[in-house]
């Protein structure tokens, strides 16, 4: 829809001088958009019923300000036709004032229009002029005025007949110094040590005439409005409207439970003022003075000067003369002026950075500044005598020490020993927190940990430390040995604290498994993958084949910065590659969905899966041997409390078509699901004797079952085929008495590899030996975390003693 301008519009098209003018006001100004877009209709004579359009882009700037000088307004009676736009009026009347003041440049500016009668009709404008700054009583503002109003401030007859037949019914001027502004308050947040000297900023204030605070006078005063006492630990200086408060110890308490307030007087040039408020308050609670030095002197600066002037004298000399601080090293403790004479004074102050503990380097410094500061017989060096002189004659300076050298960290074990079985296998070792106890800083958690090796062996990265955490995952070319390494703890003064960390590796891994498959992955921004990562994931990807301790870690490989390539196998297959059924079950989960669920998993662990490679080894040229046969379709044997079982497989339990027997198999025992029982298990099988042997433990509150159900897993060769057969234990007879309890602390002196129910036999027969006994009942035995040949307890019971009852 297209419109001319209404009539009060603040735009105005000039017909005559073909000219829009825009007259806004400070309102319209401000909420003006950037660009106005109009239309104009032009009627040509050679073409006149068909007006051409022509589009018209008024840009209004993004900066916008209006002046702030002196303000005119004028008004007139005239005989034109009221239905004339105001633009018309205002256009007019402007024009005019431009001639009278021989205003060429432009420099008024509208500011506003008001129609006031109708009969006659009467407008009023107001107008300013566009130089901010200037001040009322300047020439320029005083010339202009004088050229629209005479000695009897009437209107000039140079502006009377500018604007005949219409006349002019009255013409105002007013131009007065306005008073600053300024916050109505502002807060310093006083530091407990080592800040003296705060700037207030140019915003606290600002003044149309003069700009911000910094071009004022500002004067600081109490709240009650009485001038501040030379006493006071808070003064002004004004030349670089700053605030300098240095508060004794006592003083900076107080301001912790009472902020302070101080009337801030700020004047301007033309000696208008305004006040505000300045709130001082204290931050947290200063430390102890572990380290102070006191000073004894005579002040020459005068007796009015300020306290905080005498202090800041002092401490900048001190600096001066101690290279090892500058004047925020420093906290006031305590001035005051000595009764013996009235320009005698007595200061203590301390260094900040000094706590109740301090490294030894720390101490060194400390009794270096005290030889610059003092002479080998105790009296102030002459350096910062002359350095205060004349202004301050120093007597006496003495040190005060409260503070006490940082201890080396103290450690609960001389040792750590680890162990994995091989690359299948991974360890986590977490510290306890008190493994290294610091007497200033503490446990490891507030400890610097390192972890070196102590050898140059080449296959010892296999070991790491991450956070509080040991991760050993061993590799596929790792040598089965024992490897030393050293965990280093070091505290904040760089004192350290080693322990030995044995890992031993106590299997080779086979050289080939039956699938294997590689792992591309990346962490960003080029982290290292380490150990602690590679724990992860192996432990993930077990999680992820629903197994345990069955992916080998072959190797790791770095490709380029953060992107490394994982080797890896599946540790059960490593004994049956040509068992097709288990290796495509295996390679199942490693296709495209398994990629994605992987994915997922690595993700959760910062780490981006790039891709996998599947692998399957070995030779299946040669067909497997078929599995054995059993005599038996299930094996069933019993055992009793508080003696131990060893049942020896018979010779022809299991066959096979070529005349084999049992002797002639491996056999490995399983739990029902198919896993190694693991040596923790009361049920083991010596493969050599091919006998199963174990120890049933019973304690308090167990819910023994009267079963337990096995596998025993029977075949010729790791690579064939094998016969799976249920195997069933049997618990008969009476529960043991458990009156009596007995625990023993012992050490392994030979081998320490056997599963623990191996040493728990040996140790109920020894003991039952001893005590006269015909049988005891296991309680069951646990071992040192840090050492396999460490036992930390063997508990046991006498099976049929009791209490007397009465």
């Amino acid at each position: 829809m297209e419109t001319t301008f209404p009539r009060d519009y603040f735009l105005y098209f000039n017909k005559d001088e073909l000219t829009v003018e825009a007259f806004p006001t400070p309102q319209i100004w401000n909420d003006a958009p950037t660009i106005y877009e109009f239309h104009f209709l032009v009627t040509f004579a050679f073409q006149p019923n068909t007006p051409a359009k022509f589009l018209y882009n008024l840009t209004v700037p993004e900066v916008r300000t209006f002046p702030k000088t002196a303000d005119y307004s004028i008004v007139i009676q005239t005989s034109e036709s009221q239905e004339l736009p105001d633009g018309y009026f205002i256009s007019k009347t402007l024009n005019n004032i431009r001639k009278i003041i021989n205003d060429n440049e432009g420099n008024i500016t509208f500011y506003n229009f008001q129609r006031l009668s109708t009969d006659p009709f009467q407008y009023r404008i107001d107008w300013k002029i566009c130089i901010v700054g200037e001040k009322c009583d300047s020439s320029f503002v005083k010339n202009i005025t004088e050229k629209l109003l005479n000695n009897e401030l009437q209107p000039s007859d140079d502006i009377v007949a500018a604007f005949s037949p219409d006349s002019i019914q009255n013409i105002e001027t007013e131009c007065e110094n306005r008073p600053p502004t300024a916050m109505k308050n502002y807060t310093i947040v006083i530091k407990p040590c080592g800040h003296f000297i705060y700037q207030l900023p140019r915003s606290l204030a600002k003044d149309e005439e003069d700009g911000d605070l910094y071009s004022m006078s500002i004067q600081l005063k109490n709240k009650d409005g009485s001038s501040l006492d030379r006493t006071s630990w808070v003064q002004l200086n004004e030349e670089t409207k700053s605030i300098i408060a240095i508060p004794t110890a006592k003083a900076y308490e107080s301001l912790l439970q009472t902020p302070l307030n101080f009337l801030l007087l700020i004047t301007d040039t033309e000696g208008k003022s305004i006040e505000t408020i300045l709130i001082l308050t204290g931050e947290e609670k200063s430390s102890d003075s572990y380290y102070s030095t006191t000073i004894t002197f005579q002040n020459n600066l005068g007796t009015n000067a300020p306290f905080v002037e005498i202090q800041i004298v002092i401490l900048r000399n001190i600096a001066s003369t101690n290279s090892s601080n500058s004047l925020d090293d420093y906290r006031l403790v305590d001035f005051k002026k000595l009764a013996s004479d009235e320009s005698s004074y007595q200061m203590i102050y301390s260094i900040c950075k000094i706590d109740e503990t301090v490294c030894v380097p720390e101490d060194n410094e400390i009794k270096t500044s005290e030889k610059q500061l003092q002479n080998d017989d105790g009296k102030p060096s002459t350096e910062l005598i002359n350095k205060l002189s004349p202004d301050i004659l120093l007597k006496d300076i003495q040190f005060t020490k409260r503070y006490t050298i940082d201890e080396v960290p103290k450690t609960a074990e001389d040792s750590i020993k680890l162990a994995v079985d091989s690359c299948c296998h991974s360890r986590l070792y977490c510290l306890e927190n008190d493994i290294f106890v610091d007497k200033e800083d503490g446990d490891i958690k507030n400890l610097k940990l390192s972890l070196m090796r102590r050898d140059t062996s080449p296959n010892s990265d296999f070991v790491g430390l991450v956070d509080d955490c040991i991760y050993v995952v061993s590799y596929q070319n790792f040598l089965p040995g024992i490897y030393n390494f050293v965990l280093e703890a070091q505290d904040k003064c760089n004192n350290t604290k080693p322990i030995n960390i044995e890992v031993e590796v106590l299997k080779k891994c086979k050289d080939e498994f039956g699938v294997e498959f590689s792992v591309d992955i990346e962490k960003p921004a080029g982290e290292k993958i380490d150990q602690k990562d590679v724990y992860r994931i192996k432990s993930e990807l077990e999680k992820y084949f629903s197994t345990e301790d069955n992916i080998a870690v072959i190797s790791k490989e770095e490709q380029t910065s953060g992107k490394y390539t994982l080797n890896l196998g599946y540790c059960t297959l490593d004994i049956n590659a040509c068992d097709l059924k288990s290796v495509e079950e295996i390679i199942s989960k490693l296709d495209e969905n398994g990629e994605s669920e992987l994915t997922s998993i690595l993700k959760i662990m910062n780490i981006e899966l790039q891709d996998i490679n599947i692998e399957r080894k070995g030779d299946c040229t040669k067909p497997p041997f078929p599995p054995p046969e059993s005599k038996l379709e299930k094996l069933e044997f019993n055992v009793t409390y508080c003696e131990h079982m060893d049942v020896k497989m018979a010779e022809d339990t299991f066959f096979n078509q070529e005349g084999l027997s049992t002797r002639d198999f491996q056999l490995q025992l399983l739990t029902v699901g198919g896993k190694d029982v693991g040596k923790d298990s009361w049920i083991q099988l010596n493969k050599t004797s091919q006998s199963i042997y174990g120890y049933i433990r019973f304690s308090d509150n167990q819910n023994q079952p009267k079963a337990f159900n096995f596998t025993l897993f029977v075949r010729k060769n790791e690579q064939d085929r094998g016969l799976k057969v249920p195997l069933c234990v049997y618990v008969i007879g009476e529960e043991p008495v458990l009156d009596y309890q007995m625990n023993i602390k012992s050490t392994i002196l030979g081998d320490a590899s056997m599963p623990n129910v191996y040493y728990e036999i040996e140790m109920t027969k020894f003991l039952a030996s001893f005590f006269g006994r015909g049988s005891l009942n296991n309680l069951g035995l646990a071992r040192s975390s840090s050492s396999l040949n460490e036992i930390e307890s063997f508990k046991f019971s006498f099976c049929n003693a009791r209490k007397k009852t009465m």
